[in-house]
């Protein structure tokens, strides 16, 4: 399975919409990274850029904190283990932020908290404040033109929001924290599922006008 950034295409007005519509008040997709974040479009289905940002990010002496859907445990579990990522699952439906915190104390290696579909904004934003006291990123997964704004990033802590509309269409969106971002240099587990990769090759065709960055 290959997984690119798709560069200068004819799909680029939609990722452009995208972008736009996202980042409000008028921020141009040329610019966008001056929100502190970094706009990555991938073609993959929503299972695909999970993986893809999974192999990404975790690095090889890091666990990961996956809630989602207890339905969906065992097909998650065999990802991350064709991934060789230490994984532990929390069903979405069920668990507090009270579970989510013991398990933290309770595993100093993970590295990493994953939220998928979860659409409880008081769940989230409860994670994001313990992912945060406790040092580890927060990656959360939404189906575009879904609840979180740009506004939201901060509040919730969120390190990277993956868009993407269903696992029958190829074209996603990931939401990354530059900050985050730059730590995923060579975590890739796989060459096809790099994430860092995908962005710089975003970075090599940006517009010359730029303006100062910030991380």
């Amino acid at each position: 399975m290959t997984i690119k950034v798709n560069i200068g295409s004819g799909n680029s007005s939609e990722v452009n919409r995208l972008m736009s519509s996202f980042a409000g008040q008028g921020v141009s997709p040329d610019f966008f990274y001056l929100t502190g974040y970094e706009g990555i479009f991938v073609e993959a289905n929503r299972t695909q850029l999970c993986e893809c940002v999974i192999s990404s990010v975790v690095s090889l002496n890091s666990d990961l904190l996956l809630v989602v859907d207890s339905n969906s445990f065992e097909s998650w579990e065999e990802i991350c283990y064709g991934l060789g990522v230490n994984v532990t699952l929390a069903d979405a439906d069920k668990v507090s932020a009270s579970d989510i915190e013991m398990i933290l104390s309770e595993n100093s290696d993970i590295s990493h908290i994953m939220a998928l579909g979860v659409n409880d904004r008081d769940l989230l934003i409860q994670i994001g404040t313990i992912a945060k006291a406790y040092r580890r990123s927060f990656v959360v997964e939404t189906v575009a033109g879904g609840r979180i704004q740009m506004a939201d990033l901060d509040s919730m802590n969120i390190d990277y929001l993956l868009q993407s509309p269903s696992d029958e269409t190829d074209m996603s969106l990931v939401i990354a924290r530059r900050s985050k971002l730059v730590q995923a240099e060579g975590n890739a587990r796989r060459p096809n599922h790099d994430i860092y990769a995908m962005w710089q090759s975003s970075v090599a065709v940006r517009s010359s006008s730029l303006k100062p960055m910030y991380l």
